[in-house]
């Protein structure tokens, strides 16, 4: 059986934004999406931000704690890879 899809609002010609001929279904799409999201340099400039902050509490708080170690493991001995089998 035939399937016509002229009038099938599915087939994308009525709903798609590149159809819009005076381009308002475009902007509109991206002032959404800016409202949702900051922009890209936005983004970038708080991540960084947030890792020199980050970086700079990370190297007071090693400064105060160099004496201890602060890994659960027990740090390596450096010649357990040298040793040969017996």
């Amino acid at each position: 059986m035939p399937v016509d899809y002229t009038a099938d609002p599915r087939d994308g010609r009525e709903t798609s934004i590149s159809s819009d001929e005076e381009g308002d279904g475009v902007q509109i799409l991206t002032e959404r999406q800016r409202e949702k999201r900051p922009s890209t340099n936005e983004t970038l400039q708080q991540q960084g931000l947030r890792i020199i902050a980050l970086e700079e509490s990370m190297r007071s708080k090693r400064s105060h704690t160099r004496s201890r170690s602060r890994s659960k493991t027990p740090p390596r001995r450096p010649d357990v890879h040298n040793r040969r089998p017996v």
